[in-house]
Parts: C-alpha cells; sequence; structure tokens
C-alpha cells in the first residue's frame, strides 16, 4: 500500500489498520483504512462505516467535519476523509478518529478509536465566516494542495458550522454559487486569467 501507516487496532477478532497521504495537518485530509479478520488477516470487504472526529479539550468537545469510509475495490481500501480545524497532540489534545460499523464476526457493533497529533499546515486551507443568511459556513480548500504555475483543479468543501450548544454535525451545503479572485498580496493588482467557477 503506497500510504503511511498511522496506526492500527485489533480488538473482538478484527483489525483495522488507519493509512494517510501524508501526515495529518491543519485542514482536509484524506484518510484510509484497512480492516481484516485478525486471526487469518482476510480483508473484509464492503461493510457500512461510520467515521466521527473529535477533541477532548478538558470537558469541551470539538468536533470536525467527516466523510464515512467508503470501499474501494481498486484500491483495496476504505476511503474517508475529514477536516481538522485545529493542530492537535498529547500536550494540548489529541484528535479522536473513530470508525464504526457491525463485526460480521459476532454482529456486534465495534467501535476502534485512533489516538492522533495534528501539525499545522505549511499555509492556510480553511476560512470560516458569516454568510448573508447569519449562518456561519467553513470553506476548507481541498486542492491544489500543492498549487503549481500553470492552470491548477480548484476544489473546496464548505460546511455550515454547527451551534455546538444544539448540534454537533458540520452540514455540507451545495447550493451556493462561489465566485473567487486570485491575488498575490505582495504585488498590487497582480492576479491572474481564464479561471473558472467552482
Amino acid at each position: 500500500i503506497n500510504k503511511i501507516k498511522l496506526s492500527q487496532i485489533t480488538q473482538s477478532g478484527i483489525k483495522v489498520i488507519l493509512w494517510s497521504d501524508t501526515t495529518l495537518y491543519v485542514g482536509y485530509n484524506r484518510l484510509y483504512f484497512t480492516i481484516a479478520d485478525a486471526q487469518s488477516g482476510k480483508a473484509i470487504k464492503n461493510i457500512s462505516a461510520s467515521m466521527q472526529v473529535t477533541m477532548n479539550m478538558g470537558g469541551t468537545m470539538m468536533y470536525a467535519p467527516a466523510e464515512a469510509p467508503v470501499w474501494d475495490d481498486n484500491s483495496g481500501l476504505y476511503g474517508g476523509a475529514t477536516v481538522f480545524t485545529m493542530e492537535g497532540n498529547e500536550g494540548m489534545g489529541r484528535w479522536d478518529i473513530e470508525i464504526s460499523f457491525e463485526n460480521p464476526n459476532d454482529n456486534t457493533n465495534a467501535d476502534f478509536v485512533f489516538h492522533q497529533d495534528v501539525t499545522t499546515a505549511a499555509f492556510t486551507t480553511i476560512v470560516t465566516g458569516q454568510g448573508n443568511d447569519n449562518n456561519e459556513y467553513m470553506v476548507t480548500l481541498v486542492q491544489p494542495v500543492q498549487p503549481k504555475i500553470g492552470m491548477n483543479d480548484l476544489e473546496l468543501l464548505v460546511d455550515k458550522v454547527p451551534d455546538m450548544d444544539m448540534d454537533m454535525d458540520y452540514s455540507p451545503v451545495n447550493h451556493l454559487t462561489i465566485q473567487f479572485t486570485p491575488q498575490m498580496p505582495d504585488i498590487e493588482g497582480m492576479t491572474s486569467s481564464n479561471n473558472l467557477n467552482p
């Protein structure tokens, strides 16, 4: 597997391994899982899994948007994603990535919790602001992860930020019209042409 192995947990006869493309950082991260029978090593495919990403900050829970892992035949992995909204480590609080599914061995619910460090990104990829409807939105840059000179595919994730007193889940927003203008702050008026709005 051409991924970074972050951690593995074996319990109730099941082994789950967490993988990623890079070390985890603040922003959009793709996550991958292998799920196998612990004794035989045989892969467990096509099960329905959910994922929750949280951080316990001394009694206050932080939540992150998460895309549930889905089995992919080509890679042989369950692929999902999350947006880490802040860094985390052993000193300040680590992020918990919890994947849940029905254990095919005994049909009981299985929960695997991975405690992970998250570092600061090389550049800002998350912006939060209030919309005209008074809701708070979080816009996350999905790609390009490493912008290059020339044309780059631009992909954004927009979530409605939850009211933590009432709701824990970020809600993806898919009805927006988005316009953007690339600018180079160090050179006044510097922009680019031939751009397509997301």
